[in-house]
């Protein structure tokens, strides 16, 4: 599934935050759980696979603008993207 495409099944813009992603997810997914959709998975599978590409596009590594570095981590709580970290720098 193609970036663009997970972003508009989850109704979210390009823009959006991690927590703002994650809201749309919990939203649509309690409609589309197969125990409350009649059995039905295909409407599930897509979501999951919609939300964990855009998760995967939002932990991908990114440049550093204050010392052009490479290398920054994600840093998860409670299973959620908080922030990203340079490890280089420290800086988000």
């Amino acid at each position: 599934m193609k970036y663009l495409d997970a972003l508009c099944l989850l109704g979210v813009s390009a823009e959006a935050t991690v927590a703002q992603v994650h809201d749309a997810y919990r939203g649509l997914a309690r409609r589309a759980h197969p125990d409350h959709n009649g059995g039905r998975r295909d409407a599930w599978d897509r979501l999951q696979e919609a939300y964990q590409r855009v998760l995967e596009e939002a932990r991908r590594p990114r440049r550093c603008h204050a010392c052009d570095g490479t290398r920054q981590r994600a840093v998860m709580r409670r299973g959620r993207l908080v922030t990203i970290l340079c490890t280089q720098c420290k800086k988000e």
